[in-house]
Parts: C-alpha cells; sequence; structure tokens
C-alpha cells in the first residue's frame, strides 16, 4: 500500500516536471524569435525614418511584437497556472485516497489485534480449563490408585490365610503358594501356544474335530492364539482336574482304580458336614496319596500324549525325510522335528505341572477349582476381539484363556474367595448379535473346574 502511495507522487512530480519543461521551452522559443525579429528592426527602423514615414509603421510593428509576445507570454502562464491546477487538484485527490488507506490499513490492523487478543484469550481459557480437568483427572486416577491398594491388600490378606487342620502331611500350605502354582500352569499353555503352535497352516489329518472348526472360524493371528488357549487350558482341566486324583497315573492300576477311590471318596463328601467327618475323610485321602506313592511316582506321559494328540494340528508335520530328498529339505524336516521335540518336551512338562499341581490341592483342607465366571468383578479383561472398544462400551466375552481360581474353606459351598480373576478376551455387542460362548457355557462344570 506503501509502495502505491510513492508510486503515485511520483507519477504526479513528473507530470509538473513535463509541464514546466513545456512551458519553458515555449518561453525558449518565443524569446529567440523576438530576439532575432528584434535585431532585425533598429538597422530597418533608422534607414526608413530618415526617408519616410515608414519609420512610424516601424514602430507600430515593434509594438504590436511585444505586444504579440506579452500575449503569448501570458496565455503561457495561464496554461501552466491551469496545468499546476489539474496537477495540484490531483494530488489532492491522491492524498486524500492515500489518507482513506491508512485510515482503512490502521482500522484492519487494529481489528485484527483484537481478533488476535480475543481468540489468545479463548485459547488460554481453554488450556487453563484443560489442565484443569488433567489435574481432575490425575486427582481421580490417584484414589482409584490408593483404593486398588487398599484392595490389593485386602486381597492379599485372604490369600495370606494358612490352611489349618489340614494335618500332618498338608505342609500347612497357604492360598499364595496355591495361586503361584495356577499362575505357573497359566504361564506355560499361553508359552506353548505363542512359540510352538503354526496358525499359517494346519494339519487338518490330525487333531480334534473342534480345532480343525476354531480354524475354520477366519479369526485373525493374534485371536486365534487366545482362543486356542482357552482351549489348551480347558483340555488340561478336562484330563488332570475332573477326576479325584490319587498319584496313580501311570501305574499298572490306571483309571480303574482312580474311578472306584473317586466314588468312595465323594461319598464321604456327601455326608453331613456337621458330623465331623471331614477330617476324617482328608485323613484317608492323604494316607491313600502316602499309599500310592509306594507303587511308583504318577507318571504323566499318558495324558501328555492326550494333549500332543488333541493339539498336533497346531504342532506340525513330523515326519522324516526320505533318502531322495534334497539337502536342504532335509534340513528343514530335521528343524522342523527338532522343534517338535522341543514342543513336545514343553507339552510334558506342562502336564507334568498339572499332575503335581492336582496332587497338591488333594492334600488341602479346603476345596480349591477353576471357574468359568462371568461376573465383571471376577474377571480380568486381557484384550479385545476385532476392533477395540471402550470402558463405556457395552462388551460380551469373546473367550476366556484361563478361568478364575476358587477357594471354598472346609468344603463349605456357601463360603466362597475368588484367589485368582479370570483372563478373558472381550468384543463389543453387535446388536442383533450372538455371544457364540454363551452364558451356560461360562457357568462351572466338571470339566472345566480343578477339583480336590
Amino acid at each position: 500500500m506503501e509502495h502505491r502511495d510513492r508510486e503515485m507522487a511520483n507519477n504526479s512530480k513528473t507530470d509538473m516536471d513535463n509541464i514546466h519543461s513545456f512551458v519553458r521551452q515555449q518561453f525558449a522559443e518565443l524569446e529567440d524569435s523576438l530576439k532575432e525579429e528584434i535585431r532585425s528592426v533598429p538597422e530597418a527602423v533608422w534607414k526608413t525614418a530618415k526617408m519616410t514615414d515608414a519609420g512610424e509603421a516601424a514602430r507600430n510593428t515593434f509594438t504590436n511584437l511585444f505586444g504579440l509576445f506579452h500575449r503569448q507570454t501570458d496565455e503561457g502562464d495561464s496554461k501552466a497556472k491551469t496545468q499546476l491546477e489539474v496537477s495540484a487538484h490531483a494530488n489532492h485527490e491522491l492524498e486524500v485516497e492515500r489518507k482513506a488507506i491508512l485510515r482503512d490499513s490502521e482500522d484492519w490492523r487494529s481489528g485484527f489485534e483484537k481478533s488476535a487478543e480475543h481468540y489468545q484469550n479463548k485459547l488460554k481459557e481453554e488450556i487453563a480449563d484443560i489442565r484443569f480437568q488433567k489435574d481432575k483427572a490425575v486427582r481421580r486416577l490417584k484414589d482409584a490408585e490408593r483404593e486398588n491398594g487398599e484392595l490389593q491388600k485386602q486381597v492379599a490378606t485372604f490369600r495370606s490365610i494358612i490352611i489349618k487342620h489340614g494335618g500332618s502331611e498338608s505342609g500347612q500350605l497357604d492360598d499364595a503358594t496355591i495361586v503361584a502354582r495356577f499362575v505357573n500352569l497359566r504361564t506355560k499353555i499361553r508359552g506353548i501356544v505363542m512359540r510352538d503352535c503354526h496358525f499359517d497352516k494346519l494339519d487338518t489329518a490330525t487333531g480334534h474335530e473342534s480345532l480343525q472348526k476354531l480354524h475354520k472360524r477366519g479369526l485373525t493371528i493374534f485371536d486365534l492364539k487366545n482362543q486356542l488357549q482357552e482351549s489348551l487350558f480347558r483340555e488340561v482341566c478336562r484330563v488332570f482336574f475332573s477326576v479325584l486324583a490319587f498319584g496313580l497315573e501311570g501305574s499298572t492300576l490306571g483309571d480303574q482304580v482312580n474311578y472306584g477311590l473317586g466314588r468312595f471318596e465323594w461319598e464321604l463328601l456327601s455326608l453331613s458336614p456337621g458330623q465331623g467327618y471331614q477330617k476324617d475323610s482328608l485323613e484317608w485321602r492323604l494316607l491313600t496319596i502316602k499309599c500310592a506313592k509306594l507303587l511308583g511316582q504318577p507318571n504323566p506321559d499318558v495324558a501328555a500324549q492326550r494333549i500332543l494328540d488333541w493339539l498336533q494340528p497346531f504342532l506340525g508335520m513330523t515326519e522324516k525325510p526320505d533318502q531322495d530328498t534334497p539337502s536342504d529339505s532335509s534340513s528343514k524336516l530335521n528343524r522342523e522335528s527338532t522343534s517338535k521335540s522341543t514342543s513336545e518336551s514343553r507339552v510334558k512338562q506342562l502336564c507334568q505341572d498339572a499332575l503335581d499341581f492336582a496332587l497338591l490341592i488333594r492334600t488341602c483342607r479346603d476345596r480349591y477349582q477353576a471357574e468359568r465366571t462371568i461376573e465383571r468383578e471376577e474377571r480380568s479383561e486381557q484384550a479385545w476381539e476385532g476392533e477395540m472398544g471402550s470402558d463405556n462400551d457395552p462388551r460380551e466375552i469373546a473367550c476366556m484363556i484361563s478361568p478364575a481360581l476358587v477357594k471354598y474353606p472346609g468344603h463349605d459351598w456357601k463360603k466362597r474367595l475368588v484367589l485368582e480373576k479370570s483372563h478373558v478376551i472381550v468384543r463389543k455387542i453387535v446388536p442383533g448379535g450372538c455371544n457364540e460362548l454363551g452364558v451356560g457355557s461360562l457357568l462351572p462344570h466338571d470339566c472345566d473346574r480343578a477339583e480336590n
């Protein structure tokens, strides 16, 4: 804008210079013409003045020439004055326009500064409000952490309950030991699924039909791993905890004696608790387990083979290469065979730990079992299946990768204590959809609980 004002002022000055130059040029030409005529007039006048009255005519001519000179000079001055007035008027209009532009610029600058100040103040208010909300959220979080700490202390207090009157063979086990062994099983199951199972291809020629159906559901690898953890934990519970263990696994007596002893114990447990038979039945169970050790250490190999056969579709092939197989294929199959051997070792160790845990809780005065539960406060949500939701979104259980560990002190079903929450995967509830698990499948039943 200032550049425009300077340009207009320069143009006005140029016009004035042009007018002055034109006037000076006209005056110069007229002056030269008159001087030339004046130089030629005196000589002719004095010559003719002596001879005739032509001198008078010459004087008149001289007078006329000077009059003409003055008239032309006056006309030039008038034109120059007119041009100067026009230029002055144009300059005045330009000055008025320049002042108007400056005034508009000042108004715009003032309005912009006011608007910027308004938005800056508004932004400061919003930032202050956000900081207030943040401080409020931090205080709420600290309050929640403090409440959670108090709850954890209460849980630790409950878990630190020492089993009393469990007999000399019970070892006075506390709940923390039981929980640690249970968590160890969950960790090993997760390790087998994550490290040993393959999800890119499925050996459909082997394995249980339920696993083949699971693979055909078109789940993502992450969701398929979670579903397989649930299925593997369920299978371990079915093999080791759905029956009353006495330590005869792997012996020549096997399942037949276990079944008979289990029926006998159920009859003892069905007696009225108020008659004081609980201690006697516990001592009988402890002595029976002790006597079973005389026949040899319990061997979970048979049960482990059941788990391996059941898990076979996800463990890959184990065939040895033919003699005509190229060396690279042979090396690949050898690596697969080594990997399969490692997987079998992990599965066998899992079964050994599961059997040891089953016998451990059998030596306790209280009852411990794994239960599938749908109560919100008895489960720990680990992740979302499919699209991730928020805390306020309605959700349902997609799968339960591990059940809850529950304690019934003194086999009293009215006294129930959750020692370890169930780990679940949730998903958003689709309007008009259907929960494939169903509420009924989440309730405790014989194949889904660890019974002592």
